[in-house]
């Protein structure tokens, strides 16, 4: 960390909005490795700095994304052995990714062999070493947490799939007996990398052990702590199929590969942002919501449907009071039109936590675009059937 870098993280805590507005963009620009220093503490900070800083994070994040999609995951190439606290503090000063941690009161010392595996990977083996999970907050602070994830596990890059659980079920007609199976599959990632869409789970035959290949049904099931999960059916199963021999297949998710910054320095009614084909008009401003409408400019309505909703779900917004305190908005999508032969709209509802936050005066909005296409084999072999 430089000086100067070090200055710009302190200046996000300015009384003075542009002087925040201008080291928020210094600190993006920044080495991504900056992340770190920026969750140090996190949960500490007044509230209106934690929000700059989520925001900077956000920034620091996206821009992150290109390189991450240009390159393989990084893989470590260590061993480690002593106090739990330390494993950590390695892997988050290895990580590119950079995170905070807390051991909490644990004093567990670990050995693990952290040669060739992934982020994802040396987290789940120091934390199940002693017994624990471990889970990541929205500030970025990895947490011990619970008992290790049970499950087959795949690893490829900055992804990790997992069975969640497998399920038999027996129906009859009382003249026939037919068998199937369920498969819940969670598929997590590295962060910075946050799709910006529900990514699809593409697989090949499954085979059986008795009994051969099988084309499963694949359905998305929800996003549980905003990760994936898939159901896949397999059909009318040989009764004495005792293992799924193999399971192999891809994820395929759309990541941001750049961002944009929107700005929007009075929130009044009819007050418009434009910028790349989309119009963004306030539509409502109340004591604790404003809501926002969308509409494209010149794009088609496939397209601007989906880079439109690619924004809703991949967007961080900033609201500054009239004080010049600051807090992240929690958005929801109200309302979709997508009407034959008219321009595309979202309704966007923003609400702002209250607790020391009065009128709102400013938006800053960090959206994500030019989204890519990435693929992440899976591989699972010689699960056993319940």
């Amino acid at each position: 960390m430089t000086a100067s870098e070090d200055d710009s993280i302190g200046a996000l805590a300015s009384p003075v909005v542009a002087r925040r507005d201008q080291a928020t963009r210094e600190v993006v620009a920044a080495d991504p490795g900056i992340a770190t220093r920026l969750l140090e503490g996190i949960d500490l900070v007044s509230p209106s700095e934690r929000a700059r800083r989520i925001y900077t994070l956000a920034g620091v994040y996206l821009r992150y994304h290109r390189s991450m999609m240009e390159s393989e995951a990084r893989l470590f190439d260590l061993k480690y052995r002593g106090p739990i606290a330390g494993a950590l503090r390695t892997i988050a000063e290895a990580s590119s990714a950079g995170f905070a941690f807390l051991a909490g009161d644990r004093k567990d010392s670990v050995e693990v062999d952290l040669r060739e595996v992934t982020l994802l990977e040396a987290l789940d083996r120091v934390c199940g070493a002693v017994g624990a999970g471990w889970a990541r907050d929205r500030y970025g602070t990895v947490r011990l947490d619970g008992a290790p994830s049970a499950g087959p596990t795949s690893y490829h890059g900055p992804s990790r799939s997992r069975i969640a659980s497998v399920r038999i079920e027996r129906s009859t007609d009382f003249a026939n007996v037919a068998v199937s199976a369920a498969v819940r599959l969670r598929t997590e990632f590295e962060w910075p990398l946050n799709p910006m869409m529900l990514p699809m789970l593409k697989l090949d035959e499954i085979v059986l052990s008795p009994g051969g290949a099988v084309t499963p049904r694949v359905e998305a099931v929800g996003l549980p702590d905003g990760n994936p999960e898939y159901l896949c059916t397999l059909a009318n199963i040989p009764r004495s199929a005792t293992h799924l021999e193999r399971l192999e297949g891809a994820i395929v998710a759309l990541f941001p590969t750049g961002y944009e910054e929107l700005t929007l320095e009075t929130a009044n009614m009819g007050d418009v942002i434009e910028n790349r084909g989309f119009r963004l008009c306030v539509d409502e401003v109340t004591a604790d919501r404003v809501v926002l409408t969308t509409t494209s400019c010149g794009l088609s309505q496939g397209q601007a449907s989906q880079e439109m909703l690619a924004h809703v779900l991949s967007n961080v917004v900033l609201g500054i009071d009239v004080e010049g305190q600051e807090t992240i908005a929690q958005v929801s999508v109200r309302h979709v039109q997508l009407a034959s032969g008219s321009a595309p709209s979202l309704r966007w509802r923003l609400l702002f936590e209250r607790s020391g936050f009065s009128s709102l005066a400013a938006l800053r909005l960090r959206l994500a675009k030019e989204g890519t296409a990435k693929s992440f084999p899976i591989e699972f072999t010689n699960v056993a059937l319940p």
